[in-house]
């Protein structure tokens, strides 16, 4: 389902992206399983929209954290960012 969902935010369909994603939520809420962390990233944590950098996202990494702000709801979701240079 997630797949589907960035599939149809490329194409530039937003609501079905957002469709997707909460079908796929109750199903995991269905079976209790939980998201994993790099889903996590994917929707917002306040309206639980779909987040698509440039179409309903802005991203931007600054101290050593990645700042992801929805523009459906404004909420600003902050992430440590690692580096892995070694």
């Amino acid at each position: 389902m997630v797949n589907e969902a960035e599939k149809s935010a490329k194409s530039g369909d937003i609501s079905y992206a957002n469709r997707y994603l909460s079908i796929a939520r109750r199903i995991g809420m269905r079976y209790n399983i939980g998201t994993p962390g790099n889903l996590r990233k994917k929707f917002c944590r306040k309206c639980k929209k779909y987040l698509y950098p440039g179409l309903s996202s802005e991203e931007k990494e600054e101290k050593g954290f990645l700042k992801i702000k929805c523009l459906n709801c404004s909420k600003i979701m902050q992430y440590i960012v690692i580096d892995k240079t070694d």
